[in-house]
C-alpha cells in the first residue's frame, strides 16, 4: 500500500516536471534566441507560470550583467582608452540598476510597461558598450551573452503585457509639469543665485529615491557651456529657464576631438540619431511644440541640416507641431549607410510649420510617415500615449548633441 503511494507521488512529480518543460519550451520558442532561453529553463526547473518564467529570466539577466561588468573591469588594458573603458563600466552600472528595478517590480509600484522601458534602456546601454568595444577591437563573450538574455526577456515581457498579465499593482500616474511650481534653487552665472553652474545645482540635489518630491532648479538667463549629467539616482528633478533664447545650454563634442560616440555625436548636422535596434524596445524621440532654427550669429554656409538619421534598424523619431526654419533640408532625413533600416524604422511628421516643414520633397522611405490621423499622432504625445511612451522613462544618453550650436531652441522628449 505504501509502495503504491510512493509510485503515485513519483508519477505526479514526473508529470508536473514534464508539463513544466513543455510549457517553458513553448515560451522559449517565441523568443528571438530559443536555444539560450531553453538553457535557462533547464537550469531553473520547474517553472509553472509565465510570471515565474519572466522573474527567473530577469534574475538570470541581472546575474549576467554583474558578471559582464566584472569581466570588463579586467579588460581595461585591452581598451587602450581609459575613457571608453570608464564609459562601459558606467553603462554596466546603469544596466544593473535598471535590471534591479525590474527584479523588484512585483514588490513595488510599477507595471509591465515599466519593466519593458527598463529592459529597453538596459539593451541600449549594452549595445552602446558593444559598439565602443568593437571600434577598439575588444571582445567580450559575457557581453554578448547578457545582450541575448535581455533581448529574450524583452520578448517574454512584451508577450505578457499584450496578454494583459500585470503584477496586480496599478501603474504610476505621471504628474503633469507645472511651470509655476516652487523653485528650490537658482542658477545664475553672475553669482546672484545658489549656484553658478547647472551641474553644481544637480549635484546639490543629492541622491533622490523614488517618491521624492519634485526638486525644481531655475536657470537664469545666460549661455551655459556645460554638459549636464543627471544620474540614475537623481529622481524627479525639474530644470526651468527664463525662456526661449534667454537660457541656453550649449556644447560641441565630437569623436575627432577625442570624445567617443557615447559622449558626443557630430554628424553632418543631424538633430537626432535614435538607436532602437530591437522591435520590442519602447524607446524613441519625440520633438513636440518646439522651434528649430539657427542660433543668432551662426553662419550655416553650405552645412546641411537634417531632422534625423537612423542609428539602428528600428529607429523611431516623430516631429509634431514644431516650427522648422530654412536650415532643414527639403528631404528632411538622411540615411546612415543602412538600407534595411529604411523599411523598419519609424519617422513621422505631423502638422509642423515654417519654411522647412514642407513634406512634398521628403524622403520616400517605407518607414517615413506624413501623419494625417490625429489619433496616430496622439500615440506620440503625453499623457495620451499608449504605445511609445510605455512607462515614460528618461534614459541618460539617447541622441547626439548638435554641432556648431546651430539650435536656438528645441524642446525634445526623450523616451
Amino acid at each position: 500500500m505504501k509502495r503504491g503511494v510512493i509510485v503515485k507521488c513519483f508519477m505526479l512529480f514526473l508529470i508536473t516536471d514534464v508539463s513544466s518543460m513543455v510549457f517553458g519550451n513553448e515560451m522559449c520558442d517565441e523568443t528571438p534566441h530559443p536555444g539560450e532561453c531553453k538553457t535557462l529553463l533547464i537550469k531553473h526547473k520547474p517553472i509553472r507560470s509565465t510570471t515565474q518564467f519572466l522573474q527567473v529570466s530577469v534574475e538570470r539577466t541581472l546575474d549576467g550583467a554583474v558578471k559582464a561588468k566584472s569581466d570588463t573591469y579586467f579588460l581595461e588594458p585591452q581598451f587602450g582608452s581609459k575613457q571608453a573603458w570608464e564609459e562601459c563600466m558606467d553603462l554596466y552600472e546603469q544596466t544593473i540598476h535598471r535590471l534591479n528595478e525590474s527584479v523588484l517590480c512585483p514588490k513595488n509600484v510599477c507595471s509591465r510597461s515599466d519593466v519593458q522601458a527598463w529592459l529597453s534602456t538596459a539593451l541600449t546601454n549594452l549595445d552602446t558598450c558593444q559598439e565602443e568595444m568593437s571600434e577598439l577591437g575588444v571582445s567580450s563573450h559575457s557581453l554578448e551573452s547578457i545582450t541575448i538574455d535581455v533581448i529574450n526577456t524583452l520578448a517574454i515581457n512584451k508577450r505578457m503585457e499584450q496578454n494583459g498579465k500585470e503584477f496586480g499593482i496599478s501603474k504610476i500616474t505621471m504628474k503633469t509639469l507645472s511651470i509655476g511650481e516652487k523653485v528650490d534653487v537658482v542658477v545664475a552665472q553672475d553669482g546672484s543665485g545658489d549656484y553658478k553652474t547647472i551641474q553644481e545645482a544637480v549635484n546639490g540635489a543629492g541622491e533622490r529615491p523614488k517618491g521624492s518630491p519634485r526638486y525644481v532648479i531655475h536657470v537664469k538667463q545666460g549661455v551655459y557651456e556645460e554638459y549636464v549629467n543627471v544620474g540614475i539616482k537623481s529622481n524627479n528633478i525639474m530644470i526651468t529657464g527664463d525662456g526661449i533664447g534667454k537660457t541656453i545650454i550649449t556644447g560641441d563634442k565630437s569623436k575627432g576631438r577625442g570624445f567617443s560616440t557615447y559622449k558626443s555625436a557630430t554628424f553632418v548636422n543631424t538633430i537626432t540619431a535614435q538607436s532602437r535596434f530591437n522591435p520590442n524596445q519602447t524607446t524613441g524621440i519625440v520633438i513636440h511644440n518646439s522651434v528649430v532654427k539657427g542660433a543668432p550669429g551662426v553662419q550655416l554656409g553650405g552645412v546641411k541640416t537634417y531632422l534625423g538619421r537612423p542609428w539602428r534598424s528600428y529607429a523611431r523619431t516623430v516631429v509634431i507641431g514644431t516650427y522648422l526654419d530654412t536650415l532643414i533640408e527639403p528631404n528632411g532625413w538622411i540615411d546612415w549607410d543602412n538600407v534595411t533600416a529604411l523599411s523598419t524604422l519609424y519617422y513621422g511628421e505631423y502638422q509642423n510649420s515654417g519654411p522647412g516643414s514642407g513634406t512634398e520633397n521628403r524622403v520616400d522611405w517605407a518607414g517615413f510617415h506624413v501623419i494625417s490621423d490625429i489619433q496616430e499622432a496622439r500615440e506620440f504625445t503625453l499623457p495620451n500615449s499608449s504605445t511609445l511612451l510605455h512607462g515614460y522613462r528618461l534614459p541618460k544618453c539617447l541622441s547626439p548633441s548638435i554641432s556648431n550650436n546651430i539650435l536656438e531652441h528645441i524642446f525634445v522628449t526623450f523616451i
